[in-house]
């Protein structure tokens, strides 16, 4: 059931997105683009993750919905203008996930420096507090 419901909800949402998206872009120009990601993208996302319509795991990032979508533009666009729209839009498609992979590289590298400070970071019972009381502390605690 969990993948039909992903299903559905991806469908839904490629189904929306895409046929608007252009739409607003077209009409509006740059502004447009901004304009359907609030419009047409966060109802969606909305949707499909704060509803729960699509699986998640709770330790998964939510890319799910842009890789639906991206794939839907792409086959719908070469099932549309032919397969050389596909093969004019492959730059495109390997730029993105070159960014998406350096982006999730970057990401996993601060995540991890930033595990390794909180370990140096000493527990401080009360924010605030100067280093003079946490010594304080720690004479009492040892007495």
């Amino acid at each position: 059931m969990k993948i039909f419901r992903s299903f559905i909800g991806f469908f839904i949402a490629c189904t929306v997105i895409s046929a608007n998206f252009g739409q607003l872009a077209d009409l509006i120009g740059p502004f447009g683009g901004f304009l359907a990601a609030i419009i047409l993208v966060a109802p969606m996302w909305f949707v499909c993750h704060y509803l729960n319509l699509v699986d998640n795991k709770p330790s998964a990032v939510f890319v799910d919905l842009g890789i639906a979508v991206g794939v839907c533009c792409i086959f719908r666009d070469t099932l549309l203008l032919g397969s050389s729209a596909f093969f004019e839009g492959l730059p495109t498609i390997l730029l993105t996930a070159l960014g998406g992979a350096l982006g999730g590289f970057a990401s996993a590298l601060v995540e991890k420096d930033m595990a390794k400070i909180k370990e140096e970071r000493p527990i401080i019972p009360e924010p605030g507090m100067t280093e003079y009381e946490m010594k304080q502390l720690k004479i009492e605690e040892d007495a």
